[in-house]
């Protein structure tokens, strides 16, 4: 981090990042999922650990 302060590169905190961002972009609308689950999380194990629903479109 002391590098790129010495080197005058823009260093900013992420919330700063964001809020500059959602600014220029505006707020993005939530995700809207389906029931139908499209792939599953499968761990090292075999045991599933998440499921991939499909997105409403």
């Amino acid at each position: 981090m002391a590098e790129l302060k010495r080197r005058n590169l823009p260093v900013k905190d992420i919330r700063q990042f964001h809020e500059e961002i959602t600014r220029v972009t505006g707020k993005p609308r939530p995700i809207e999922f389906e029931d139908e689950v499209v792939a599953l999380v499968e761990y090292r194990d075999g045991s599933i650990i998440d499921v991939i629903r499909k997105v409403h479109e």
